[in-house]
């Protein structure tokens, strides 16, 4: 009977396990679907050339025309860089 009851909870926490595994499987797929789907412009810093997306970047209005960087200290080089130009 003790053995039985052993087995039966054995089986269980096998079962759980593998539902447990399924489950997160598809939801890392979801998540990655999710990823593909809400995608983000990338925009390029003048300064150094890295892309980064459009939403964390740094925004200035320099000599007219609107350029993004990926830090304040990008920006600060460009501006000095361009001061005379403008």
């Amino acid at each position: 009977m003790f053995v039985r009851l052993i087995l039966i909870l054995a089986i269980l926490y096998i079962a759980y396990r593998i539902g447990k595994y399924i489950f997160q499987l598809s939801d890392e797929g979801i998540q990655k679907n999710r990823r593909e789907i809400t995608g983000e412009d990338l925009v390029k810093d003048p300064q150094c050339g890295t892309y980064v997306p459009k939403s964390s970047s740094i925004k200035a209005t320099i000599g007219g025309e609107d350029h993004f960087f990926c830090s304040e200290d990008c920006r600060n080089k460009y501006r000095e860089a361009n001061k005379n130009k403008h």
